[in-house]
């Protein structure tokens, strides 16, 4: 291989890489276009949530489970959110909600919880009671 050659290898992936705004084209289009617009107004802000609805968020550091009440800018805004340390196995999780997870910690209830869509890995509908107690 020529050193030409090598430098344009350099960083090469076979894995995709997405912009920011092609990841919530694709949420988008997953949710079956039920789309929030955040406040920034632009098609970047464009994300799949409904407000007043529950979801479970893995992000690139840790997990959220809470209610949707907004959208500002880059950042999906919770209530009733808890963090989730340990959910067991993924499948029951999402099939049985929180009695079996088996590490979690609620945000006080009245308290935002914002999470930088950025960091976002991705989220699931959570048809469940939201975890009210700390379990451990």
């Amino acid at each position: 291989m020529s050193d030409k050659q090598d430098d344009q290898n350099v960083g090469a992936t076979s894995t995709p890489v997405f912009s920011h705004d092609q990841f919530l084209d694709v949420l988008a289009a997953a949710s079956g276009g039920r789309v929030v617009k955040g406040s920034g107004g632009d098609s970047s802000d464009e994300v799949p949530f409904e407000i007043g609805k529950c979801y479970f968020v893995r992000t690139i550091t840790y997990f959220t489970v809470g209610r949707v009440v907004g959208v500002t800018g880059k950042f999906l805004i919770m209530q009733e959110a808890s963090w989730v340390a340990d959910t067991g196995r993924w499948g029951e999780c999402l099939a049985k909600g929180a009695s079996v997870i088996r590490e979690v910690e609620p945000h006080p209830v009245e308290e935002n919880v914002y999470i930088n869509l950025e960091a976002v890995v991705d989220v699931s509908d959570w048809n469940h009671d939201l975890p009210k107690a700390s379990k451990s």
